[in-house]
């Protein structure tokens, strides 16, 4: 499970820094600052939204979040 997490959280970084790069190089030099730090934060949101969720799906899954512990 820890792997899992993990790899989001190194896809989503990874992504962050190809889109948010990509995205400044495509303008001019002065907004290549503000459009990575930009993608850095969206990126990071997103991904940190997104390993919560697959992180509480676990704690779902297992019999003590339902109320029913195994005796």
């Amino acid at each position: 499970m820890r792997a899992l997490l993990l790899f989001f959280a190194a896809a989503s970084l990874i992504q962050t820094v190809l889109v948010g790069g990509a995205s400044g190089n495509s303008q001019n030099t002065v907004s290549i600052s503000g459009d990575t730090l930009g993608g850095i934060f969206l990126g990071s949101l997103v991904g940190g939204i997104l390993i919560f969720a697959v992180f509480m799906l676990a704690n779902i899954e297992s019999p003590e979040v339902l109320g029913h512990p195994e005796r």
